[in-house]
């Protein structure tokens, strides 16, 4: 995100050698350390990025049927519509069964 311009320029800055991005990593880490300890718990960290990253997949799905069915009246009714509404029955299950 930061390469097109929607983060801060310096979060896309690559290491030479091991071709990572290495301030991003950095900056993680050290936001995560701080809330560490400033007494969050590491349970509850997992717990907020389990949300986030089901959230997230769930949207996904919605948006794969919103944009192939609706937008571009695709007749792939398996690859675009049955699938993703398997995806989004088993995500779902996972994201109201995961206690946060």
């Amino acid at each position: 995100m930061a390469r097109d311009r929607k983060l801060p320029a310096i979060l896309a800055l690559i290491h030479p050698k091991y071709k990572t991005p290495y301030v991003s990593t950095i900056m993680v880490a050290i936001i995560t350390l701080a809330l560490i300890m400033a007494g969050i718990g590491i349970d509850d960290l997992a717990s907020l990025i389990n949300f986030g990253a089901l959230s997230s997949f769930l949207i996904l799905h919605v948006t794969v049927i919103n944009y192939f069915i609706i937008r571009k009246k695709s007749n792939d009714y398996f690859n675009h519509l049955f699938l993703p509404i398997v995806g989004l029955l088993i995500i779902g299950y996972v994201w109201m069964s995961t206690p946060f």
